[in-house]
C-alpha cells in the first residue's frame, strides 16, 4: 500500500488546489479527497486557506490535533480543544 502513495502525486495534487482561487497554474478546481481506509480518515483540501479532516473515531484524529495544534484557526480552536479535552 505505501508504494501505491508514493506513486501519487499529492504534492501536485494539493498544490493544484491550492493555486485554483489564486488563478495561478497548474489548477484543480474539481473537490479532491484522500481516504485512508487503514487509519479510517478522510482529507480534503478545500483551497490554499485549509483543509478538512474527518474520521468517525475522534481519538483516529488526536495525534494530529497534538501534532497540528498550532494550525488550528482561532474560530474553531475552542470546538477542537472541547472535542479532545481530557476528562
Amino acid at each position: 500500500m505505501a508504494d501505491e502513495v508514493a506513486s501519487l502525486p499529492y504534492k501536485e495534487i494539493l498544490e493544484g488546489i491550492s493555486h485554483y482561487e489564486q488563478g495561478r497554474e497548474p489548477s484543480i478546481g474539481q473537490s479532491v479527497y484522500f481516504i485512508s481506509k487503514e487509519k479510517e480518515i478522510l482529507f480534503h483540501m478545500y483551497d490554499d486557506r485549509g483543509c478538512i479532516i474527518h474520521s468517525k473515531d475522534k481519538e483516529k484524529l488526536r495525534d494530529l490535533y497534538v501534532k497540528f495544534n498550532e494550525w488550528i484557526v482561532n474560530y474553531y480552536r475552542e470546538y477542537f480543544d472541547s472535542v479532545f479535552k481530557e476528562v
